[in-house]
């Protein structure tokens, strides 16, 4: 087993299964048994990678060279959450970010613009747009080979290009052409060392909050022509770089990128936020699947979920057994969608740390969170496949996922209910009768902020069926080493 603080994580063979929101059809009444379907000889998504999860790092918050006091590293961290993915630069503070300054000798990130006297920089940047107690970007990759990472995403930052002249200050000389300059540096710097890198070209950019921002708007057209420049420059100095589009937040905004753009880039990034939204990943699916571009492209580019979680912009969220099991269930619908292949929450460490927002994974000293242990769930027990789920209730959620060269599966069912509620589990197919292994993630309360994750008696499972009863707070593993 591993050991993660307190929070033990089971190393067995493993399908999931949490819930099956398209197919849900009422079967019994609101207080009888649910009945769950599950069909693991019918594969809803193949070819998942291992461990798909990881953060979007703030690297104002995770550098050990400015943080060494925490009781565990951040490469510790990292492998406690599991996930062989990383994400660079938080998010929107990472659109005002350049790498390093000319002549690009190597990492050292800078601001690219500011506002002077805005408050959402202040605490972050010096007079010469030198960052304080950043991590940077050799940090940044060091950190993630140390915890196991293979794939790093990383922001490449423009705002600056629109910057209103006036209300900001540029720190870099002609924007476009420097952020261009230093894409083509940086690529080569992880060229020169093998690495697997995603770049994305800006972050949020069709959100267009320009009149609070002060920033001009990004329309497609200006975005599309940053993008293919910017996209040549790091494929010169670095072929196998990945290089994305984000979107998803304006209806019609990558039907009119995508065309501009598909012969220089690889994948599209969507956001995805509060436990039901997936606006931006249906926008991304729906674009693609109408898209006048060769098939290879709709059947190859992935979709890149580089900002989700159950946190909902605007309103607070605790960081307690109610929203993990909400998280928990916001990554299990998003790894049911086709062309998603890799996530990352949002975020490690948030400004405010300390008040165990639900905004974040880990706390200052480096132990997972709620949301974080729920998510090392996920890395620990994700398979190559997900298979088909059906249930009966809208408040009961299943997900399934398998091995399919040694069949083991495993179930996970949550309770979104007020209430108790029994189910029946009927694995269609399997005849064996077998005990299968039992684990839960509870707590006292629905707001318990230490929740644990339990060992319970084995569950019988005669001729493929069982059936469990199903609290309301966390959810339950049944784990069969083969159906």
């Amino acid at each position: 087993m591993k050991r993660f603080n307190a929070f033990l994580i089971p190393a067995w063979g493993t399908i999931l299964l949490l819930t099956s929101l398209a197919s849900a059809a009422q079967t019994g009444g609101a207080n009888g048994p649910v009945a769950i379907s599950v069909q693991p000889e019918v594969i809803v998504k193949d070819a998942l990678p291992a461990c798909p999860i990881g953060v979007s790092e703030n690297l104002f918050y995770s550098s050990d060279k400015h943080y060494p006091n925490r009781r565990h590293s951040q490469a510790e961290t990292l492998r406690m959450l599991g996930g062989k993915t990383i994400r660079g630069m938080e998010g929107n503070i990472g659109d005002f970010i350049i790498w390093s300054m000319p002549p690009f000798a190597g990492p050292n990130p800078h601001l690219t613009c500011y506002q002077p006297g805005r408050g959402y920089f202040n605490d972050f940047y010096n007079a010469d747009g030198t960052l304080r107690k950043a991590m940077d970007f050799g940090e940044y990759i060091a950190t993630g080979q140390a915890a196991g990472v293979n794939d790093f995403f990383y922001i490449i930052g423009i705002d600056a290009i629109n910057a209103e002249p006036g209300e900001w200050q540029w720190i870099i000389p002609k924007p476009l052409e420097t952020i261009t300059a230093g894409a083509g540096a940086q690529a080569r710097w992880c060229q020169e060392r093998g690495l697997r890198i995603w770049f994305e070209i800006g972050n949020e950019n069709d959100l267009n909050d320009g009149d609070k921002m002060k920033l001009r708007k990004w329309v497609p057209e200006h975005y599309a022509s940053v993008t293919v420049q910017i996209s040549r420059a790091i494929k010169a100095a670095y072929p196998q770089a990945k290089v994305g589009i984000n979107g998803g937040f304006a209806t019609n905004w990558f039907d009119q990128v995508i065309p501009k753009v598909w012969q220089d880039i690889d994948f599209v990034v969507a956001h995805a936020y509060s436990p039901t939204g997936k606006g931006g990943i249906w926008r991304a699916n729906t674009s693609l699947d109408r898209a006048s571009i060769p098939d290879r492209c709709k059947q190859e580019w992935p979709i890149c979920v580089t900002e989700t979680s159950s946190y909902r912009p605007g309103n607070p969220v605790n960081n307690d057994l109610e929203e993990a099991t909400r998280n928990f269930i916001r990554m299990g619908i998003n790894l049911c969608e086709p062309r998603v292949k890799y996530m990352h929450f949002w975020t490690d460490r948030a400004a405010d740390c300390a008040k165990m927002s639900g905004k974040n994974m880990f706390t200052i000293d480096g132990d997972l969170l709620p949301m974080g242990k729920v998510l090392a769930i996920w890395n620990e027990h994700l398979k190559s496949q997900m298979v088909k789920v059906e249930t009966g209730d809208k408040e009961i959620f299943a997900f399934a996922t398998r091995n399919p060269q040694t069949r083991a599966l495993t179930l996970f069912l949550a309770n979104q209910g007020k209430s108790a509620r029994e189910v029946t589990v009927k694995i269609n197919g399997s005849q064996k009768t077998l005990l299968a292994k039992n684990w839960t993630f509870t707590g006292t309360a629905l707001h318990d902020r230490n929740p644990r994750w339990e060992k319970l008696p084995d569950v019988e499972v005669r001729a493929g069926s069982f059936a469990r009863d199903l609290s309301p707070l966390g959810f339950t593993m049944v784990d069969l080493p083969a159906y």
